[in-house]
């Protein structure tokens, strides 16, 4: 916590060299993150945790507009304050780097600006919003069109926040309609719609892991929207459904045809067991249990 900008920029000037930075529970003067990506060009991974970037009222004030850290592949921004400073800085790197492959970002780090500048990163394949409740369906509707091609991982954990600020249908649909090249989606707190489950398996054919968490509407129709049209589906893990019943497993395991793992965990109408059961020439390992210690995916 008493690591300051001077002493970041003293790091970065020493280690040029440096391939990945984590920190956790740290306080930074302003622009500290931009003298770690000027000077550090061999930088690949930035991760902040429970940090935090320090305005003292001052102006934004970009005293490194050259980023030389060119290879850089994987922001992580896990609960850091001052949403401004990071869509900023979303934004500086848009216009320099175009290797980001990976972004995960947690809390009120940033806002749907920031996603706009995000969308530009034409090789980003993974994006996890955990609890963004400065993100929209706008902002997720810019990512979906402007990364359609080369977004493979999509994983979104809606925030309790209620009204028509936050993400929900209308960006799943983006995201159906646009990223065809989909392998992974996971939605916590979500409740995607019959017509945008149609969407995504009509069009997603690549879809390989699909996860639904607390999803209060998910239930027999949604689940025939996936059986038999997830071609490529081969893990599911459903929790905290309450709409789930043994026979939507049976459903799944039989008619998607590559499915091998189901994890189905706090769905009370559900039967408890963890077995394999064989469908034709295939295993599917089903797990199902009332209670769970697992923690998010995301």
């Amino acid at each position: 916590p008493n690591l300051s900008y001077v002493g970041l920029e003293v790091l970065a000037r020493s280690c040029e060299r440096l391939k990945k930075f984590s920190c956790t529970s740290c306080t930074f003067g302003l622009n500290a993150i931009d003298a770690l990506i000027h000077h550090c060009s061999s930088l690949e991974e930035l991760s902040m945790e429970h940090s935090s970037v320090k305005t003292d009222g001052a102006e934004f004030v970009n005293f490194y507009p050259l980023i030389r850290a060119k290879n850089l592949t994987t922001v992580k921004i896990v609960q850091s304050s001052v949403e401004e400073y990071w869509d900023r800085f979303f934004h500086s790197l848009a216009s320099q780097v175009t290797s980001l492959l990976e972004v995960r970002l947690d809390g009120f780090g940033v806002s749907d600006n920031g996603l706009k500048a995000i969308s530009k990163f034409p090789n980003l394949e993974t994006l996890h919003l955990v609890k963004t409740p400065k993100c929209t369906d706008a902002g997720l509707v810019e990512v979906a069109e402007g990364c359609n091609k080369s977004l493979r991982k999509l994983g979104i954990e809606e925030s309790l926040q209620k009204g028509p600020n936050k993400i929900g249908n209308n960006g799943l649909r983006a995201v159906a309609k646009c990223c065809a090249n989909l392998q992974e989606l996971v939605l916590i707190g979500m409740n995607p719609s019959k017509a945008n489950l149609e969407i995504l398996v009509s069009n997603c054919q690549s879809l390989k892991h699909l996860g639904l968490w607390g999803s209060n509407k998910f239930g027999d129709t949604e689940i025939r929207c996936i059986a038999g049209k997830c071609v490529a589906l081969k893990e599911l893990h459903i929790e905290r459904c309450p709409r789930v019943y043994d026979r939507d497993i049976k459903t799944l395991a039989a008619k998607c045809p590559n499915l091998v793992r189901v994890k189905v965990f706090e769905c009370k109408w559900v039967t408890e067991r963890d077995e394999y059961v064989r469908y034709h020439r295939r295993l599917v390992h089903v797990t199902c249990k009332p209670r769970t210690a697992c923690r998010s995916p995301l």
